[in-house]
């Protein structure tokens, strides 16, 4: 299964903004629920096991760098 990832903080609690405009010729906004991102960019991983743990890894290695 794959998952849009946030870019800038590496979560997967993405929401999608502005989706009626998409039938008008814009792009879907996306919005990161954790940092608050938007972008009509989010990457897209597959979810595997190894995968989700490198994405736990990252985000608490994230994490621990904002508070120092």
């Amino acid at each position: 299964m794959k998952a849009k990832i946030c870019p800038k903080c590496h979560s997967l609690h993405i929401r999608i903004r502005w989706q009626s405009f998409w039938f008008f010729g814009f792009p879907s906004t996306y919005e990161c629920l954790d940092c608050g991102f938007k972008s009509i960019i989010f990457p897209k991983v597959e979810l595997t096991k190894a995968n989700v743990k490198k994405l736990v890894k990252m985000k608490k290695r994230l994490e621990k760098a904002k508070k120092h």
